[in-house]
């Protein structure tokens, strides 16, 4: 287990390694948007309070830290890489490898905040099928990005695992929603 925490720490600081500019801008672009389709998109329009503006900002912040962490972090490799063997991947890791077991934690841990949110943020994005979809598409989206832009390897067991993280993340939220309707 501590090898696995020197692991998430040293993966951590290698994923944190894009520059500051590139993610303010892509948290502005996401932030535009999403206030954007808040006082204008049919569907999507909510009151801009408090609530929603904090909720709109965090989720701003996480989409650019996710997109510095999966792309723009990356070097670009000549060719296209995939890896669609789920089964090789979770038995090394479970065979004691720490490195593939840290790659899979944190690719849980990634979209667990995805999870948290995405029903806070869109209203219409509740249940969990729902968020089973939203979490895998948002993957698939990141995957294939990283395979056609050659800016990472396209992995089926990243799109399992970032679901369930999506799914962890749904369930933490349910917990608190739960919560604060039984003391309001």
């Amino acid at each position: 287990m501590t090898e696995i925490l020197k692991n998430m720490i040293h993966y951590l600081g290698q994923i944190y390694n894009f520059p500051i500019y590139e993610s303010a801008i892509v948290m502005a672009a996401v932030a535009f948007l999403y206030f954007f389709g808040c006082a204008f998109v049919t569907g999507l329009k909510r009151k801009i309070t408090r609530y929603v503006m904090i909720s709109g900002l965090l989720f701003s912040f996480y989409v650019s830290q996710v997109i510095g962490v999966t792309l723009l972090n990356r070097t670009i490799t000549e060719e296209a890489r995939y890896d669609l063997n789920m089964i090789d991947v979770y038995r090394i890791a479970f065979s004691g490898n720490s490195v593939f077991m840290t790659q899979l934690i944190g690719n849980v841990i990634m979209f667990i905040p995805f999870g948290i949110l995405v029903p806070i943020c869109y209203q219409r994005i509740r249940g969990l099928f729902k968020i089973i979809l939203v979490s895998f598409l948002a993957s698939l989206f990141i995957e294939t990005t990283q395979l056609y832009t050659h800016t990472g390897l396209f992995e089926l067991v990243d799109l399992l695992n970032n679901t369930l993280g999506g799914v962890i993340g749904y369930f933490i939220y349910k917990i608190f929603y739960f919560i604060y309707k039984s003391i309001k």
